[in-house]
């Protein structure tokens, strides 16, 4: 479904990701996984074309993502949830949602999302519909990023470090509305520095180091790998 091929992308003269591979299946859910600076959230950058790729190749189902700008790559199927969460802060929890709402059609075949479907994931948003951004908690503010990525009708979902920063009650509340989407067939790619959370939802794991990866695997092999745990994640 998402395929980056030999990737070579950072901040000006920096350079970050060094060739990376990286692959994500239709209907999976694959963790990324890497210390701190390993260069997991430049990819999730570059992907959506917020950095610009130096060289290689990003395709999705088959078609060239790299070189086109973010709204395109929104309009192509992919929502990004980035760690800042990036809601608009003096706008209401509604007029939030409703930016995103019936942007982009859904794929054929697929359900579209609604407010009402999205209100049904994530019931505390309807009690705050009217609240101002800078009026939600973390867990509050993360469940509405997710929620209007939902709206953009993706084909994949991706999402930077959604647990950070969060009381373990709103970790558990996310990690159960990403399983709903999981087993609802929701395609996803997660990076999260919390490895129970990530390896207990994901289908596949890659691990980066210095702009590679340098593993890739099951969840059950890098759970019983300590060796792989402390070597590459520090766990």
């Amino acid at each position: 479904m998402l395929e980056l091929q030999n990737v070579n992308s950072g901040y000006g003269e920096t350079q970050v990701l060094h060739g990376m591979n990286l692959t994500a299946e239709k209907g999976r859910v694959l963790a990324v996984l890497g210390r701190n600076g390993a260069g997991k959230s430049t990819t999730l950058k570059t992907i959506m074309g917020l950095l610009p790729v130096r060289s290689g190749t990003i395709l999705f189902d088959g078609a060239q993502l790299h070189g086109r700008r973010p709204f395109d790559v929104a309009s192509a199927g992919i929502a990004y949830v980035p760690e800042t969460r990036d809601i608009f802060p003096s706008l209401t929890v509604r007029e939030n949602l409703e930016i995103a709402a019936g942007r982009f059609p859904p794929s054929a075949g697929a359900e579209a999302w609604t407010l009402e479907r999205v209100l049904d994931i994530f019931p505390r948003l309807g009690e705050r519909m009217e609240n101002g951004g800078t009026q939600l908690s973390g867990g509050e503010q993360q469940m509405l990023a997710i929620a209007r990525a939902l709206l953009l009708n993706p084909r994949l979902l991706i999402l930077d470090e959604p647990t950070e920063g969060l009381a373990p009650i709103i970790v558990k509340l996310i990690h159960d509305k990403l399983k709903d989407l999981r087993e609802a067939g929701m395609s996803m790619v997660l990076v999260e520095q919390n490895f129970g959370f990530a390896t207990s939802l994901a289908d596949d794991v890659a691990v980066v180091s210095k702009g590679q990866v340098v593993w890739t695997g099951t969840p059950g092999e890098i759970r019983s790998d300590t060796a792989l745990q402390h070597r590459w994640l520090g766990v």
